[in-house]
């Protein structure tokens, strides 16, 4: 298998899951993580370390827009098309 079909089948693969999270009722406020994230730790190797929410949601956005999903995380028919998904639509909630 290439670097490129292996790509496109890990880009099938989170696209469905997407999907299937979205037809379940999850959105883009769910992708979230844990407020201990945005504190930093006083000790060990990430002392002082912390994740900041803007440059997290900034990110986020990047992210979408890599996989071909809208700023809500919800990916495009465009996009479905090009994975070969576009039956998958049909589970898309409106």
């Amino acid at each position: 298998m290439s670097y490129w079909k292996l790509m496109k089948a890990v880009e099938r693969g989170i696209t469905l899951s997407r999907l299937f999270n979205l037809r379940e009722g999850f959105a883009a406020e769910d992708d979230i993580l844990p407020q201990r994230f945005f504190g930093a730790p006083k000790g060990g190797p990430l002392a002082g370390v912390a994740i900041d929410p803007e440059e997290l949601s900034a990110a986020q956005k990047i992210y979408y827009q890599m996989l071909g999903w809208t700023e809500e995380g919800r990916p495009t028919y465009a996009r479905l098309v090009e994975l070969d998904l576009e039956w998958a639509s049909d589970y898309l909630p409106d």
